[in-house]
């Protein structure tokens, strides 16, 4: 209605959705389609190139290949000149799968590890994520541009700089809401507390992305645990919080 509108409207984010980023950062800019022309863009997998559905219809990426590096800096470059840079923004991930990691030598090496470990990627990702956010701001350097630490790619990276201008997504699926973020006393938080202070020694843009419906929401009152961990989110200088929530009368507002 006019009055909700007249409120939250001014205090949204004048972004739009560009169509793409998150899990299908590199599935739209190299669709599977390419795969009979261009077998070398994806995943190498016992010594054959595949197609690799995880499950969730998620095709990997040989995200060494230089050519699929370029075709998604393109492929963002083109969101900001249709949309302008102002509204388009770009999110990176990875297909949303724990498997089909492309084992070619040259993604092992980005791994930075003798031991291959399909749980952590997060070398090769970040490594990667950055070379192509080095070629988006070469030409538009107030691209906005965000990371996710997710899952299997939220472990620090070694020797990776994030570039300043990008924010990163602290994803902390896996805390536990029955207690306090900072509470000593809860393993499963003390280990997410731990990590996030390290990723704020790494990046001076963090905000996290919470996963509260994950937990049944019967489970515990939630009030009093994000009433805390908002204050100490800023208290460690971060920069936002996001929530997953489904509202049942809620209406999308278009662009």
């Amino acid at each position: 209605n006019k009055d909700f509108a007249e409120f939250f409207l001014p205090r949204t984010p004048d972004e739009v959705l560009s169509g793409g980023g998150g899990h299908t950062t590199f599935s739209k800019a190299v669709p599977s389609s390419l795969f009979k022309t261009h077998p070398e863009y994806f995943s190498l997998l016992d010594g054959k190139r595949t197609l690799f559905d995880g499950g969730h219809q998620c095709y990997q990426y040989c995200i060494s290949n230089p050519e699929v590096q370029q075709k998604v800096a393109d492929y963002i470059l083109s969101s900001i000149e249709k949309y302008g840079t102002g509204k388009a923004s770009y999110l990176f991930g990875m297909a949303d799968t724990s498997v089909g990691w492309c084992e070619c030598p040259e993604c092992r090496k980005l791994d930075k590890s003798e031991k291959y470990n399909y749980l952590n990627v997060t070398n090769r990702f970040h490594t990667i994520v950055q070379k192509i956010a080095e070629k988006v701001y070469a030409k538009c350097p107030d691209a906005r541009l965000y990371v996710w630490a997710y899952h299997t790619y939220r472990e620090i990276p070694k020797d990776v700089k994030i570039d300043p201008r990008m924010e990163v997504q602290y994803c902390i699926h896996g805390r536990c809401y029955g207690h306090k973020l900072d509470d000593p006393e809860c393993l499963r938080n003390a280990k997410q507390y731990s990590l996030l202070k390290d990723w704020l020694k790494l990046s001076p843009t963090i905000y996290s992305y919470e996963y509260f419906t994950c937990t049944p929401p019967l489970y515990v009152p939630h009030e009093r645990t994000q009433a805390h961990d908002l204050k100490l989110y800023k208290k460690l200088g971060m920069t936002g919080y996001k929530e997953e929530a489904s509202f049942p009368d809620s209406k999308l507002i278009g662009n």
